[in-house]
Parts: C-alpha cells; sequence; structure tokens
C-alpha cells in the first residue's frame, strides 16, 4: 500500500512536470517563433538594402544624373536623380526626385525650381558632420566660364535650397557664383562641423581695355541693348590677363543657411585659406579698381543687369 502511494506521488509530481513544461512551451514557443521570424525578416530587408544600394551605385557610375547618397538621415543610402537631367528642362519635370530602397518617393523639389539654367553637375555634400543627413550640390552653366551652385537639403519630404540670406525673396539669394566651372570652394576651413563656401574670383592688376573693334561692338550692341556698355567691359577684361585668385566671399554653415562671414570672421577664415593656398590673396589687398571691375562682372553674370 505504502509502495502504491508513492508510485501514485511519482506519477502525479511528473505528470504536473510534464504539464508545467508544455505550458512552458505554449508560452515561450511563440514569443522565440517571432524572434526568428523577425531575425529572418531583418536579414532580408538588410540583404535587400545591400542589393538595391550596390545596383543603384552601379548605375550611379554610368549616370551622371544620379547620386547615392543618405538624405534623410536614416542610416540607409537612398536614390536621388535630377529628373531635368535626365528628361530635359521643360518646366514640369522637377530638378531633383529622390526614393528610398523600398522605392517610396521621400522627397522632390518643388515646382518653382523646376526651370534652371543648364546643369553641368552635381555631387553630394556634408553641411554638418553631426548630422547624418547629406545634402546635394548641383552646378549651373551661367556664362562663358561661369557657373552658379545650389545646395539643396531634405525637409519634410521636400529638397529646399540653403541660401546665404535667412530669409531668401528669390533664387539668386541661393545661387553661389564662380568665376570658373567647379571654381567654388567647398570645404570646412576652421574644422568646426560645419561646411564653409569660398566664392573665388580673379585679381586684375592690369585693367586692360582692349580694342574689341566696331564688329564685335555692334554685335554686342544689338545683343544685349540696355546692358550692352557692361557686356562690352567685361568682353574687354576677358581678354586681358588675370592676376591671382581672390576670396571673394565667404559663407559658414550655421544650421539654417550659409552665414556670410565679414570684419573679423572674414580675416580668420581667409588667412586659413591663404595658409593652404598661397596662389589665392584676401579680398581686402585687392586694388580698387579691380573690385569695381569684379562687382560689375559678377553682377553681370548673376543676371542682375536682366531687368
Amino acid at each position: 500500500m505504502r509502495k502504491l502511494k508513492t508510485r501514485l506521488k511519482k506519477t502525479t509530481l511528473l505528470f504536473a512536470i510534464v504539464v508545467l513544461i508544455i505550458g512552458m512551451g505554449s508560452f515561450i514557443y511563440p514569443k522565440y517563433k517571432l524572434k526568428q521570424e523577425q531575425k529572418v525578416e531583418k536579414q532580408r530587408q538588410e540583404k535587400l538594402i545591400e542589393e538595391t544600394v550596390l545596383q543603384w551605385e552601379l548605375e550611379a557610375e554610368l549616370n551622371e544624373d544620379m547620386l547615392v547618397i543618405d538624405v534623410d538621415g536614416d542610416g540607409i543610402k537612398d536614390n536621388v536623380t535630377s529628373m531635368i537631367m535626365r528628361w530635359g528642362n521643360d518646366g514640369e519635370n522637377p530638378l531633383l526626385s529622390a526614393i528610398n530602397y523600398k522605392k517610396e518617393k521621400i522627397g522632390v523639389t518643388p515646382d518653382w525650381l523646376n526651370s534652371t539654367p543648364a546643369m553641368i553637375s552635381m555631387r553630394k555634400a556634408k553641411l554638418d558632420s553631426n548630422n547624418p543627413k547629406e545634402s546635394v550640390v548641383m552646378e549651373f552653366l551661367e556664362g562663358t566660364h561661369q557657373s552658379s551652385t545650389l545646395f539643396l537639403k531634405l525637409d519634410d519630404g521636400m529638397f529646399m535650397p540653403v541660401c546665404f540670406v535667412s530669409e531668401p525673396n528669390d533664387p539668386y539669394d541661393c545661387l553661389f557664383n564662380a568665376i570658373e566651372i567647379g571654381g567654388l570652394m567647398v570645404e570646412d576651413l576652421n574644422e568646426d562641423g560645419n561646411l564653409d563656401v569660398v566664392e573665388i574670383d580673379y585679381e586684375y592688376p592690369q585693367a586692360g581695355r582692349a580694342e574689341l573693334g566696331s564688329k564685335i561692338e555692334n554685335t554686342i550692341d544689338e545683343v544685349f541693348g540696355e546692358v550692352a556698355e557692361a557686356a562690352k567691359r567685361v568682353a574687354q577684361q576677358e581678354q586681358s590677363e588675370r592676376g591671382r585668385r581672390v576670396a571673394w566671399n565667404i559663407y559658414s554653415y550655421n544650421g539654417n543657411y550659409f552665414e556670410p562671414q565679414l570684419g573679423d570672421d572674414y580675416t580668420s577664415l581667409a588667412l586659413r585659406l591663404v595658409n593652404k593656398y598661397p596662389d589665392i590673396m584676401k579680398k581686402t589687398d585687392m586694388s580698387q579698381e579691380s573690385i569695381e571691375y569684379v562687382e560689375l562682372s559678377r553682377g553681370f553674370w548673376s543676371h542682375k543687369y536682366d531687368e
């Protein structure tokens, strides 16, 4: 009788253990299964991202109208395409359009940016080294040698210009000018983590006034009308020798826009630039005649004489 009771007690205990194991299994297994499914899904997503980005990067090597960069700062590269470069500037195609690895559209430029000068190139830039977002830098043809550059960053689904004034009135408040194509300097001069932009121009030590000839002058009169005299002055100077490069304007990104550096702030950054590039001089070291000509020339090519 005692043996029977002992056996029954052991059987009951074994049954309780089995029930407990089954109960724990029914509780733990779904969690384990979910965790495994999540792991598999994560691996699938990582593979999809890797394959998609690799394909984009291969395409970007062959297409100058495409960048593969992280415009939204999520740590995953996106596909940014200049629809104007790809399909033409008809006023309908957006300047930029971006999609993520899921092929979801995440950004586009506003309609008022759809009509632009002929585009030369586009590249990426990091405005703030502490911000994972990457921005787009687009260069446009403005004159025979001159170009203008536009910085665009993604905010709330729109690629918006990063200007050099806090409250821009028109697109020209956001275009940085260079005397030569590819001549805009973009780097962090004082290593504070914020990007600096330097508009480079030239010193004109000899204010040459080459004779253009009546035929050329008549053609300029016909083409440029009211601004013909400015056009002649530019044409004359183009035939004379240039001097050293000049740090005409320096701007520093302040988190919202590129703030013009004036007075001591300009001097501090300009000295760093001159020490690094000895062929560059400060604007304050130019002759007054050179300054006046550069102001006329830059105004002419930036369309200030179009009105």
